[in-house]
């Protein structure tokens, strides 16, 4: 009884680890998936629910980052939406193929937006 009391705290502390992760494995192979798909209803899908939860966080992350100043517009959700379309567009441009100069791994998608 002890051990399987401790099995399901290990299970519920890495889910809590994994809820965490704004920007994980699962973004990363939806944007593979993303450039891979011909079907522009399809491609819709995976970025309205897979892809742009994942840039919605990472653009509050950067706009609340207390030592830079990205207050020049007149909101915060003009601002928002300024740099979620800048990511869309780029999108696109992410060679999910490159290979990083100095390790020689693939680039991740993090890296790249």
């Amino acid at each position: 009884m002890n051990l399987i009391l401790k099995l399901i705290i290990q299970i519920h502390i890495q889910m809590e680890k994994n809820n965490r992760i704004y920007f994980g494995k699962e973004t990363e192979i939806a944007i593979r998936e993303y450039l891979k798909c011909q079907d522009e209803q399809e491609k819709e899908q995976i970025y309205l629910n897979r892809i742009q939860p994942s840039f919605d966080k990472l653009v509050e992350n950067v706009i609340n980052m207390p030592k830079f100043s990205f207050r020049r517009m007149n909101s915060y959700q003009n601002l928002h939406n300024e740099v979620i379309a800048h990511l869309y567009s780029n999108l696109e441009k992410f060679n999910p193929k490159r290979k990083s100069k100095k390790s020689k791994k693939l680039v991740k998608a993090f890296s790249y937006f």
